[in-house]
């Protein structure tokens, strides 16, 4: 996580795992839903303490913890996942779905357990004029509220402010008069 603007001299903040400490052993893996350092930041701290927690993400995500975790001397184990892949892990059964983020190749993860499905949004967006072409699967979380979604965990960036985001190749035009 990132300091406010009230916390000067704090440069980095980081998880408590006290809560978990107790219970590393318990964890199945690690579900990166994207590469932003808010999001992998902690992971290094994380692995500190246990180092065979494998992390699952996509390829990119991945490429990004795993440059980080090179600077901690932590090799991690990964499991690399595409949207529309789904695979077990632990008592999880884990759906990946694409979302369009600032950062490219972001994904959703849809758990479905004995209790319930979870689905967990990470950060998105709804451009639908994104550079790369990957829109949003709305198709697929309209396949999942159909089968019934439990707990929805939605991550948003910016989702309080009203109206839309405009589309990033708009930013193009703008950085071409600069």
């Amino acid at each position: 996580l990132f300091p406010e603007e009230e916390q000067p001299g704090i440069d980095l903040i980081l998880p408590d795992f006290t809560t978990i400490r107790d219970r590393l052993d318990d964890i199945e893996g690690i579900v990166l839903t994207h590469g932003h350092e808010d999001h992998i930041g902690g992971v290094p701290y994380l692995l500190r303490l246990k180092p065979d927690i494998p992390l699952i993400g996509s390829k990119l995500t991945l490429a990004l913890i795993e440059a980080k975790l090179q600077e901690h001397r932590i090799r991690p184990y990964t499991l690399e996942v595409q949207e529309g892949q789904r695979e077990r892990i632990g008592v999880f059964d884990c759906e990946f779905i694409a979302v369009n983020h600032s950062i490219p190749d972001a994904l959703a993860v849809a758990i479905r357990t004995p209790a319930g499905m979870a689905v967990a949004t990470g950060d998105f967006k709804m451009d639908q004029l994104p550079l790369d072409g990957r829109l949003t699967d709305l198709h697929a979380f309209a396949r999942l509220s159909e089968e019934g979604i439990d707990l929805l965990l939605s991550d948003s960036t910016n989702a309080e402010v009203p109206g839309f985001v405009p589309p990033e190749r708009d930013i193009s035009n703008v950085l071409r008069t600069v």
